[in-house]
């Protein structure tokens, strides 16, 4: 009885994980390709970085779809069956269409995930959400960046102390402070980059908090963490 209840389990995680190819249209006329996994009302837009594709996230996604969210990872515009659309640069309009493709399945929230590179499309993108499809932004190390001051929605944070883009955590922390955006801030005492610091058996800690802040919000403040 014991070993065919773990086969049950054992299978409906496997359903749980299996990829849907999808295509989706962004608001500027792009052509985008991805992958879907799992089924939920929250759903996560894991943004890849301009040189990378769909394969950036692709063990993590299934991570977050164990803890019950539905993932959507892409190629960017001009990287294998992706076309962009009015600007080839405008890698903001391919993560507002894969939030706008996460709805049409059924997501009642959007977080939006960006990891280094790409946390700047993604706060872009959150910037420029007219629709208001997005609800939450998750950037790990991120680095230079525009239209902080658009940000409207509940914003985790996450750095290590010691790598090069560590400052730029540190103001984008500052800024939406002052503005009043609920936002945790989690640093490590560490110099790893985006998202490894919550990949490994290293990150399991920081996976956690990311994932407590999806389902309950954000824990106002900053603080440091060992790793």
């Amino acid at each position: 009885m014991k070993a065919f209840a773990l086969l049950i389990f054992a299978l409906s995680t496997l359903s749980a994980q299996e990829e849907t190819e999808v295509a989706f249209r962004t608001p500027d006329g792009g052509k985008i390709a991805g992958v879907v996994q799992g089924k939920s009302a929250h759903g996560l837009v894991l943004v890849p970085p301009s040189l990378n594709g769909r394969e950036f996230w692709s063990d993590l996604a299934g991570k977050f779809v164990n803890q019950g969210f539905m993932t959507i990872t892409y190629d960017p515009r001009g990287r294998n069956e992706s076309t962009p659309g009015k600007d080839a640069a405008a890698y903001e309009m391919d993560v507002l269409g894969a939030a706008a493709q996460l709805k049409k399945l059924g997501a009642r929230k959007v977080t939006v995930v960006g990891s280094g590179n790409s946390c700047r499309p993604a706060i872009d993108a959150v910037a420029g959400d007219k629709s208001r499809k997005i609800t939450q932004l998750v950037v790990l190390s991120p680095g230079p960046m525009t239209n902080v001051d658009k940000i409207k929605v509940d914003t985790l944070i996450m750095g290590s102390l010691r790598e090069k883009f560590a400052s730029y955590s540190d103001r984008l922390y500052e800024s939406l402070t002052e503005m009043k955006i609920d936002v945790q801030f989690d640093s490590f005492i560490s110099d790893i980059h985006g998202k490894d610091i919550i990949d490994g058996e290293r990150g399991e800690r920081a996976l956690n908090l990311l994932v407590n802040f999806l389902q309950k919000g954000p824990r106002k403040g900053m603080q440091r963490h060992r790793r």
